[in-house]
This record gives structure tokens, C-alpha cells and sequence, in this order.
């Protein structure tokens, strides 16, 4: 053990067996026992709990060496963060003699064979100084009375006081100083040392003596019954454990070591350090967890806390529900911090799992969120995120659905902005529009406008618009520094190109076969022949089907190109959809394309190109200017 250390000592009050006879020859004894209690320490300062220890203590007639006048060991002396108390003399009893014969009285203290030092002074209590009178006490039979104290009907009444008297305490402070008593109500009850009930009815102040400090200030059948414990009014309502409090309110409890409960109703708070501000039949029962307010709301997890609501539970460690409707954060204390925001139906089951709000959504992987929305939900999904509409759903690493319904994101990093019924399980794929599929066999690729991805790096859509098509790729002569860029070729016409070369037979004639499905998409073909060291050749047979005749000088080498019109479904629905010349309507009419191209590159092309570029329309030049205040805006921020 280290070294203990007694940092203080209070001497509470001393009293000797001596019989006094009232009137009818009844005796009263007062005890012979000294009332002590002290402070242990180790060298470090650190208060000392042990629940057993032994201590010798005995008194001296000097501050050191000195005749031992009394002794007495107590072998299990309970000490609690370094305080105990002890009544002496209840194993040896303390006999006249040691005081009777000089005032001059040490108190020594040996604590599991460890003397401690200096020895502590007995003295006395204040007005002790009077005692060598009381053979005179007759005197005072015969005093004239003052009216300080008045008896009548069984109850004596203190009026009139000018000296500090205290009741229950040897150190008053006031005219009358009350320690432990009842001071008004009816049917109260105090079995706490040092505990009390300032009013109310049948309230009771601990269930015994150990219960010190208990007290109840009022109400109705309310019960303070653990050290320290506190109810300050209302009914029925219990502080059970050491350092308990119940504020107010109705049927609550406050069964866990520093629980508190401001008010409400049959709330019950049994966690280490737990606390519920009020509401009805909110219950905490883990360490540090709280429950402000709200109805039926349960705080399990450790550190966990809920905010407010109806039918809200905690289940994770370090988890929380602000507020909502029947919101759930974890399924046991491992699920760390879930954390549920509002909204109802809402459920944050895995640790670090976050849902904003909304009704129904479902937070069921690590680190995954769900903002809001209805019916959402992450399953496996870590890091997945739902930013809110109806029904999505994703259930890979790093998913995203920002929105929209019914869509869903299967493959890792997969993402889909909105629309509706789009699905994404191919990896680092990406959807939008309605019924787009980025289909898992094909990594890296995109879909748009109801279409499905039929390969790797690809993207796919029912039909492109923009002003050009272009093409990069690393220039061949210097790849680590320039880009070759390609451009395609427009048409007023879907067009198919097929090329080839044929050898033509001794007779001069050679059949070019096409692909077999030439004849099923393919409409108006046209043919263009270019011979290799003649110009001597033609088209013998134009295209039937699915191939065509070539003429000429015989063994000689044709190049052929074929173009055809394509008259497939899809090549149809995109000329009803886009045609050649479309007429401008609504927002469009008066804008300009060529002006959506400029808006953001105008002022460099003028630098570069001076006098070349230029707006058709003021609008365009608008908002131009508008969109170059918002960048510095942005830059000064």
C-alpha cells in the first residue's frame, strides 16, 4: 500500500454515560461514544477506497510520546474516495477517567499499521466551557423564565433567540440551525444521517442511516433513499443511488449512479451519469446517455443521446436521434455513432451510419449516409450515399444516388444523379434519364435517355446533339507532348459506311459479298470503285441484297466503298425526333446556339483571335458578362 496520508479530521461531538433523572424517576443516558470522521490520501494526493480497513486509534496525554490513556482497533472500516467515519468506543468504551483528570488530550491513528502523524487535539464543543457549573443546575429551576423556548401541547416552540443554537450539528451557524430534521409537511419520514424534508406529505428522506445527506424539499410520497440523494418536489418520484436527483414530475426514477431527471413523467434514468430532462416514459440505462424530452424515447447505447420525438431508440455507442418518429441509431453498442437526425421509420444501423431525415429510409452500412427522402435505404454499401428521393437503393463501396426514384447502384462507384428506374451494377459506372442501365459486365461506361451499355469506356445515349464531334488521342510523332485531334464528318442523312478491295478473275469481273444484316438496316446504297493502275473499272451489278458485281481489266486490284442510308428503328425515331431543320420554340426562339459556346471562352478567343469571334445576340453577351461577375465573386470568397 502506499503511503497514506490523513488530510483532515472533524471531532463532531463527544458525550460520556452519565445518569440524569427526570421527574418520576426516569433516567437518560447519553452515550460514550466520540462521533469521527476523516479524510485518507495516498502521497500523491489520490483519495484512498477501500472497503475494509483496519485502524487503531488511541489517546494520549501528550502531542507526542506522552501515557496512552485509551485504545481501541476496528478491523473493517469502510472507506469511500478517502472518507470514513467511525464511532469510538464502539468496541472499547471510553471511560470518564481519561478526561476527568486534565484537558490536555491527543487523538493518534494507526491505519493498517501505519502511524500517521501529528496526532490531532481533542477539544471541546462550544458550550461544553459551561459544564463545571452543572452542580449548579438548580439554580436554573428556580430562574427567572426568558420565553426563548416555549412548550405547550406536546411540542416545544423556540422564539426569541439571540445565541446560534443548532439542532442535529455542534457547529451552528444561526440563530437556530436545523441538520436532519423535518421542518413542516405531515407523515414525512427521515432515516438519513444528515438528511432532511423541508415539507410535503409522507415523503421520505433514506432508508437508512448510511443514506446521508438524503433529502426531499417536497411533494407527495416522494423518496430519497441513496447518499447524497435529492427529490425536489412533485409525487412519486424516486432518487435511488448515490448522488441521484429527481427535479419534479410524476412516477420517475432516478436509479443510476449521478442520474438525474429534470421533470415529466415515469421517466426512468439507471445509467452511470444519465440524464432525461423530461417528457413521458423516456428511459436511459447506459453510461453518460441522455434523453432531453419527448415521449417513449430509449437511450441504450453508451455516451448516447436522444433529443427529442416519439418511440426514438439509441442502441450505438456514441450514437443520437435529434428528433423524429419511431428513429432507431444502431442495433447494438459496436454500431458507433449512427446517428438519426429526424424524420420517422428512420434507421442508422451501422457504425458511423448517418440518415438527415425523411420517412423510411435505411442506413444499414458503414460510413453510409441517406439525407432524406422516403423508402431509401444502403445495405453493404460503405460510404454509399442516398441524397434523398423515393425508393433508391445502393449496395456497393462508394455508391451515389442523388435522387430521383426507384433507381439502384450495384457496382463499386457506381452513380446516378436522378431520374427514375435507372440502374448502375457495372464498376464506376454512371446513369440518368429514365430506364438507363450501366450493365456490370462493362466497367468505366455511361448511360443516358433509357439506353444500356453494351461495352467497357463506353458511353450511350438514344441520340447526341452538339455543335461538333471530335476526336483525341496522343499524337503519334510526339506522344508525351501534343494531342492529334480528329473531327467527324456531318451529313444531312444517317449514313453507313463499308469499304473493301477486290481482285478482279480473268474474265474481268469479281462479286463483293457484304455483311450478311447489310440488307436488313440499310436503305439507297451507293457505290464507288477505284482501280489500282487503271482507271478501267465500273459496276457490273448494282447491290441486291447483301453483295454486288464489279467489271473491268481482268486481275485487276478494286478499291470499293459502299454508303448507304440507314433505315433501322432507331435511325427512323431519331429523324422524327431531330429532323434536319428544326424550328426554334419557346425559350429558344431568339437565342442563340453559337452564343452558348462563347459565353464562357469569348474573352480569351478575342485575346487570341481578335475581331473572329463575336455574339449574334445581346442576351448572349448578357450573360456573358454576368457569368464572369460570378467567377471573381467566387475567387474573392
Amino acid at each position: 500500500m502506499k503511503r497514506i496520508i490523513l488530510v483532515s479530521i472533524l471531532l463532531l461531538a463527544a458525550g460520556f454515560s452519565q445518569a440524569i433523572y427526570k421527574s418520576g424517576g426516569e433516567a437518560r443516558l447519553s452515550p460514550r461514544l466520540l462521533n469521527y470522521q476523516g479524510f485518507l490520501t495516498d502521497t500523491l494526493g489520490n483519495p484512498i477506497t477501500n472497503p475494509s480497513v483496519s485502524m487503531t486509534f488511541a489517546i494520549f496525554d501528550a502531542v507526542s510520546a506522552g501515557n496512552q490513556k485509551w485504545t481501541e482497533t476496528q478491523s473493517t472500516v469502510s472507506v469511500d474516495k478517502g472518507i470514513f467515519h467511525v464511532l469510538l468506543g464502539s468496541v472499547t468504551p471510553v471511560p470518564d477517567s481519561v478526561f476527568a483528570a486534565s484537558t490536555n488530550r491527543w487523538l493518534a491513528l494507526t491505519v493498517a499499521g501505519q502511524i500517521l502523524s501529528p496526532r490531532t487535539r481533542i477539544v471541546t464543543a462550544p458550550y461544553a466551557y459551561i459544564a463545571t457549573y452543572s452542580d449548579t443546575a438548580m439554580y436554573a429551576k428556580n430562574a427567572t423564565a426568558d420565553n426563548d423556548w416555549i412548550r405547550s401541547g406536546g411540542k416545544v416552540y423556540a422564539y426569541n433567540l439571540t445565541d446560534s443554537v443548532g439542532v442535529r450539528t455542534n457547529t451552528p451557524r444561526y440563530a437556530f440551525d436545523v441538520n436532519g430534521i423535518i421542518c413542516g409537511g405531515t407523515s414525512d419520514t427521515i432515516n438519513a444521517l444528515y438528511g432532511g424534508v423541508l415539507s410535503g406529505y409522507s415523503n421520505l428522506a433514506g432508508d437508512t442511516v448510511t443514506d446521508t445527506f438524503a433529502v426531499v424539499t417536497g411533494g407527495y410520497d416522494n423518496s430519497a433513499t441513496g447518499k447524497y440523494t435529492f427529490v425536489g418536489n412533485g409525487r412519486l418520484n424516486y432518487a435511488e443511488t448515490t448522488y441521484a436527483a429527481v427535479v419534479g414530475g410524476l412516477n420517475n426514477i432516478a436509479g443510476g449512479y449521478n442520474a438525474f431527471i429534470g421533470g415529466g413523467e415515469t421517466n426512468i434514468a439507471r445509467g452511470y451519469c444519465s440524464f432525461i430532462g423530461g417528457g413521458w416514459r423516456n428511459r436511459v440505462d447506459s453510461v453518460d446517455a441522455a434523453v432531453v424530452g419527448g415521449y417513449r424515447n430509449y437511450a441504450y447505447g453508451h455516451y448516447s443521446f436522444i433529443g427529442g420525438g416519439q418511440n426514438d431508440s439509441v442502441l450505438s455507442r456514441a450514437g443520437g436521434v435529434v428528433s423524429g418518429y419511431h428513429n432507431r441509431a444502431g442495433d447494438e453498442l459496436i454500431d458507433t455513432a449512427a446517428i438519426v437526425v429526424g424524420g420517422g421509420n428512420n434507421a442508422a444501423i451501422e457504425k458511423y451510419a448517418f440518415v438527415g431525415g425523411g420517412f423510411s429510409d435505411t442506413a444499414n452500412s458503414a460510413w453510409s449516409v441517406i439525407c432524406g427522402g422516403f423508402g431509401n435505404s444502403s445495405t453493404t454499401a460503405a460510404y454509399g450515399v442516398v441524397a434523398g428521393g423515393r425508393y433508391n437503393h445502393v449496395s456497393n463501396t462508394y455508391a451515389t444516388v442523388g435522387g430521383g426514384g426507384y433507381n439502384s447502384v450495384d457496382g463499386i462507384a457506381g452513380s446516378i444523379p436522378g431520374g427514375v428506374d435507372d440502374t448502375v451494377s457495372g464498376i464506376y459506372g454512371f446513369a440518368a434519364g429514365y430506364h438507363s442501365k450501366a450493365i456490370s459486365s462493362w466497367a468505366n461506361s455511361a448511360a443516358f435517355t433509357g439506353s444500356h451499355t453494351t461495352g467497357t469506356e463506353q458511353v450511350r445515349a438514344a441520340a447526341f446533339s452538339t455543335g461538333a464531334v471530335d476526336f483525341a488521342m496522343d499524337h503519334p510523332d510526339d506522344p508525351m507532348n501534343k494531342i492529334l485531334n480528329q473531327y467527324g464528318v456531318g451529313s444531312n442523312e444517317m449514313m453507313l459506311i463499308y469499304r473493301g478491295s477486290v481482285v478482279l478473275d480473268g474474265n474481268g469481273r469479281a462479286v463483293v459479298s457484304l455483311p450478311d444484316y447489310f440488307d436488313d438496316i440499310n436503305q439507297n446504297p451507293m457505290v464507288q470503285l477505284t482501280g489500282v493502275g487503271t482507271y478501267e473499272v465500273f459496276v457490273a451489278e448494282d447491290v441486291k441484297g447483301n453483295s454486288f458485281k464489279v467489271g473491268g481489266k481482268p486481275n485487276t486490284k478494286v478499291y470499293w466503298t459502299v454508303t448507304a442510308e440507314r433505315k433501322d428503328i432507331q435511325a427512323r425515331i431519331a429523324y422524327v425526333k431531330t429532323p434536319v431543320v428544326q424550328e426554334k420554340i419557346g425559350s429558344l426562339r431568339g437565342h442563340s446556339l453559337d452564343d452558348d459556346a462563347l459565353i464562357c471562352i469569348y474573352d480569351g478567343l478575342q485575346q487570341d483571335y481578335p475581331g473572329q469571334f463575336t455574339f449574334r445576340t445581346e442576351e448572349g453577351r448578357r450573360v456573358h458578362e454576368q457569368s464572369k461577375k460570378l467567377v471573381q465573386e467566387n475567387e474573392n470568397k
